[in-house]
């Protein structure tokens, strides 16, 4: 058991049990929900449709001039394609378009999912870009603030001033 500790107080693993005791466990559910909204409930399929947000309302104006709107992919009584793709997620939740090509506004489709390190590198060569990363740079500001190289406070003392005031 912890002793509780003040600030400044813990030691380095003290620090990370209280900090591990605030992260669920994983797979545990934080919201439940019950009544109507539960996921068994017999009442379920008399819930209204869910309002549609502004980005499916534009796209829903934009297919009506070209055809008839289509049922959302997310249906309730389980007909209809139960996982979303990663595009339309971050669409979803960002309110951002990934797969809008950026030079011409048109839509990009996805071609192929490359997955092993091989298949990186040619693909890498094929378009012209270095398959290897960048060489990092060293840090430039080491002496900026008064700390050497090892991460000790050494203020550089100058002729004549004295850094550290008696107040």
């Amino acid at each position: 058991m912890l002793e509780d500790c003040g600030p400044l107080q813990c030691v380095q693993l003290e620090f990370l049990e209280k900090l591990l005791a605030l992260v669920p466990l994983p797979k545990f559910h934080l919201t439940h929900y019950y009544g109507v909204f539960a996921p068994a409930s017999p009442h379920r399929k008399n819930l209204p449709e869910r309002p549609q947000s502004k980005s499916e309302n534009n796209d829903e104006k934009s297919a009506a001039n070209t055809e008839a709107p289509q049922k959302s992919k997310l249906s309730r009584n389980g007909k209809g394609k139960r996982r979303m793709g990663w595009a339309a997620l971050l669409k979803r939740k960002f309110e951002i378009d990934v797969l809008r090509c950026s030079r011409c506004s048109g839509r990009m489709k996805l071609v192929a999912v490359v997955m092993t390190a091989d298949a990186i590198r040619e693909t890498l060569l094929g378009i012209g870009v270095s398959p290897r990363p960048s060489p990092i740079a060293p840090a430039k500001l080491l002496g900026l603030f008064g700390f050497d190289e090892f991460g000790d406070f050494a203020p550089e003392q100058t002729e004549g001033h004295d850094s550290f005031a008696d107040w």
